[in-house]
């Protein structure tokens, strides 16, 4: 018998059903790209602008520490009419705080006090045939507080905290860096500050030598210190505040040359007080795609003895400002989102500038702009 069954057709998809899902699995899966891709992006934009900001709040950080500190344990400047000051300063003169413009407008900002201590400290002449020099007293409350942390329970000098205080680099401690040394008699009220030439801190009580004035030379310096009781000490240095190229650090000169970052930073930098030039390797950068730095500040303009006249000026680099006249200052700064280079266009408009950078303002106040003495 012959078997007539009829077979159906296998079921499947047209040609015309199979495009119309390829396209429409496309759709989905493109969408699913573009709203990936914008989530990434929006993400990436966000945690650069997290990065600017907590840049921004660094640079705060540090610059509102350093200039509440200028002039401390130091003078106000040794041009000061108000302090008594012997002998004289040479080659530079010292302030406390100087403002001045770069090439691109924006201010640089240069300031000098005791930013690697919190004390003055006792010292004393260490006799005949050590002028020149001072020691440090290791009795004195400051000196275990500065250099004589707890070990076992027990305070134990550390001779490297007491090199980091006098010397930007400790590697070499009889050799000037370009850091001074502040010697406040508490007698006469007068300050003395010196070239630091050498520190030697093995061994109990450590000692600092200076250049310019012998203190064991029976009549002093000049006739000005006669008495050597009653004398604290203090490092003083300088620091520097300035939007640079990484090409102008030199090092980053190199790999910045190599990769082509054209990105500005506020760099941190410290100087050389007898010769006004940049000491090498002590560059920090503390704010990344810097645009903007300016300065406002308010300046007492009375002369001594009368109530305080309180003037804002938004030009405190202007010559006829003397330094002991600062009271306070604001600064402002501007940061890219993104890399920047010192000739590039500023947006058109406000919104794009908002949308582009990011920005800080803080003021703060100089409190030992208003005494006139290294004294404590």
């Amino acid at each position: 018998m012959t078997n007539t069954r009829k077979t159906k057709p296998r079921a499947g998809f047209s040609l015309i059903e199979l495009m119309v899902s390829m396209i429409a699995g496309s759709v989905v899966i493109a969408g699913v790209w573009y709203t990936g891709g914008a989530s990434s992006r929006m993400f990436g934009d966000q945690l650069r602008r997290a990065e600017t900001q907590t840049s921004l709040r660094s640079a705060s950080e540090a610059m509102t520490r350093d200039i509440s500190r200028a002039g401390l344990f130091s003078v106000r400047s040794t041009l000061d009419p108000a302090i008594l000051l012997c002998p004289a300063i040479s080659p530079v003169a010292v302030n406390a705080v100087q403002v001045t413009v770069d090439a691109n407008g924006n201010h640089v900002l240069t300031l000098s006090g005791n930013f690697s201590s919190s004390y003055q400290y006792p010292a004393i002449d260490p006799g005949v045939g050590a002028a020149n020099a001072l020691q440090v007293q290791p009795i004195a409350d400051s000196f275990t507080d500065s250099f004589s942390p707890l070990v076992g329970g027990v305070p134990t000098y550390n001779p490297a905290l007491f090199l980091q205080a006098f010397l930007p680099n400790p590697a070499t401690p009889n050799v000037p860096q370009g850091r001074m040394i502040s010697i406040f008699h508490l007698g006469t009220g007068t300050t003395y500050l010196r070239a630091i030439s050498g520190v030697t801190a093995n061994g109990v009580p450590p000692t600092v030598s200076f250049v310019g004035m012998a203190l064991n030379s029976g009549s002093g310096s000049a006739g000005c210190l006669t008495n050597l009781a009653g004398l604290v000490i203090a490092p003083i240095s300088m620091v520097r505040y300035a939007i640079v190229s990484p090409a102008a650090i030199p090092g980053l000169a190199s790999v910045a040359a190599a990769t082509g970052d054209t990105r500005n930073v506020l760099v941190r930098t410290e100087v050389d007080m007898m010769t006004n030039v940049n000491i090498p390797g002590s560059e920090r950068i503390v704010c990344d795609y810097a645009r903007r730095l300016r300065l406002t500040a308010v300046i007492d303009t009375a002369l001594p003895g009368l109530p305080p006249t309180l003037v804002q000026t938004t030009t405190p680099e202007a010559p006829t400002i003397n330094p002991w006249e600062f009271r306070t200052l604001t600064v402002d700064l501007e940061a890219d989102i993104q890399a920047n280079t010192a000739s590039a266009v500023d947006p058109a408009t406000t919104q794009a500038r908002n949308s582009a950078r990011r920005a800080t303002r803080f003021e703060v106040f100089m409190p030992n702009m208003a005494i006139t003495s290294g004294g404590p």
